[in-house]
């Protein structure tokens, strides 16, 4: 049997139920009236900040699998940051993290199709690997998602990510959250 010493820092992936009403709230969450962006500015991308009240209402059900899955008896999840994500011809993110906040949540609006920008993450574990041949054994420098419409992904905010270059004319569209936590666990 093998043992990993350290669970993945990768938190969940869903596949809600009530993606169509999900998805409909993060389409109609309205544009919040501050636009104005303190980070992203080495990236391509339409961004705006949206009320994300509906959006989060209709997240209850993955919040609760989130909790389930990393054996979490209750948590206070707060939306601080939420804005939607609009990729052209071109438009991409740079690698990025969202300090200030404990909890990132990406929601997935469009079918994944081969041409299209992807969401990476960057393991920045192999920086402090002592040898080359840790990375010729694990080999995880990076890992892509191409999720379905409606998926959704919560992950650490401190985790390096970024979005690579959208190279259709199809536009794609993403709605993603900063969350803070007030986590009891399960044991205690």
């Amino acid at each position: 049997m093998k043992v990993i010493p350290f669970p993945t820092d990768f938190y969940t992936y869903h596949e809600p139920s009530n993606k169509e009403d999900l998805i409909r709230a993060c389409k109609k969450a309205p544009k919040d009236k501050d636009q104005r962006f303190s980070w992203g500015k080495l990236s391509i991308s339409k961004r705006e900040r949206i009320d994300a009240t509906e959006i989060y209402n209709e997240l209850i059900p993955c919040i609760e699998e989130f909790c389930n899955d990393l054996e979490i008896k209750s948590v206070g999840i707060k939306v601080i940051d939420a804005w939607r994500n609009t990729y052209k011809k071109g438009y991409h993110q740079e690698p990025h993290d969202h300090r200030g906040s404990d909890l990132a949540c990406v929601i997935f609006l469009d079918d994944y199709k081969e041409d299209q920008s992807t969401l990476y993450f960057t393991n920045m574990r192999h920086w402090c690997e002592p040898s080359d041949e840790w990375t010729n054994i694990l080999n995880v420098h990076s890992w892509k998602m191409s999720p379905p419409r409606g998926g959704v992904m919560f992950f650490p905010s401190h985790m390096l990510h970024g979005v690579t270059p959208h190279n259709s004319k199809k536009e794609r569209t993403t709605v993603s959250l900063n969350m803070t936590l007030n986590v009891q666990l399960i044991n205690n």
